[in-house]
């Protein structure tokens, strides 16, 4: 998450979404949890969220948990990281001479 996001807020979110799936998918056994603020890198914060599935099944619910977390940022507004350039261009200090 960018550093601009309130990180309660997302991880609010994040369990609300957790709660859903958890409801819609039997071979999750256990969680999803939002865990919390897993590292603080050079492009944001990471969050962890952690499941108990079925064997075989942690792809399948750890691509459906990526889609619907994007389409819930999506929808409220939260922005994901993404890498990028700023190119400014400096003046000469010095003026020209006449």
């Amino acid at each position: 998450m960018p550093y601009t996001e309130d990180l309660r807020q997302v991880m609010s979110l994040l369990q609300e979404v957790c709660d859903k799936i958890a409801s819609e998918m039997p071979v999750i056994l256990e969680g999803p949890t939002a865990l919390g603020v897993s590292k603080l890198g050079d492009k944001g914060a990471s969050i962890l969220v952690w499941a108990r599935t079925k064997p075989l099944s942690q792809w399948g619910v750890e691509r459906e948990l990526r889609l619907r977390f994007k389409e819930a940022f999506d929808k409220v507004g939260i922005r994901i990281p993404y890498p990028r350039l700023v190119v400014s261009k400096m003046e000469e200090e010095m003026g020209e001479k006449d």
